[in-house]
């Protein structure tokens, strides 16, 4: 996490302090891997239960925190045209349910922040969810 959290900073990249590696990274992928990232755009309001069934449907799995900062990198101007959710972790604690996605904060540019990852939650219908596939 602290390469990403390093290279993400250089580009001027925002990180939420609640985002840590013990709360949203799962041990069992190491080195690189290759994957196809999928940005899901439903153009209405779309629950999380729906974008992962979605995901189930076209066979591929929601991505985590180490795809959104895949993304980030890559693209750093993603953001720009809407927030891009992560569902593959959701990091439950007293207040509720979150996962991480990636927006744009006007004062300091492209942010990892916390969304809300309530299984009801309905996004606005510019989000996008991003689904990864493992090759």
């Amino acid at each position: 996490l602290k390469e990403w959290v390093e290279e993400w900073q250089q580009l001027g990249g925002y990180l939420d302090p609640e985002i840590t590696q013990s709360r949203f990274l799962e041990k069992g992928r190491a080195g690189v891997v290759k994957v196809t990232l999928f940005l899901i755009d439903f153009d209405i309001c779309s629950l999380n239960v729906e974008a992962l069934a979605e995901f189930a449907r076209r066979k591929i799995q929601a991505a985590g925190l180490p795809e959104l900062f895949a993304l980030g990198i890559a693209f750093p101007k993603v953001y720009l045209r809407s927030s891009v959710v992560a569902l593959g972790k959701v990091w439950s604690d007293k207040g509720g349910s979150s996962i991480p996605m990636l927006t744009g904060y006007a004062s300091r540019g492209p942010g990892i922040a916390l969304g809300n990852g309530e299984p009801e939650y309905c996004w606005p219908g510019d989000t996008r969810f991003l689904g990864v596939r493992y090759w």
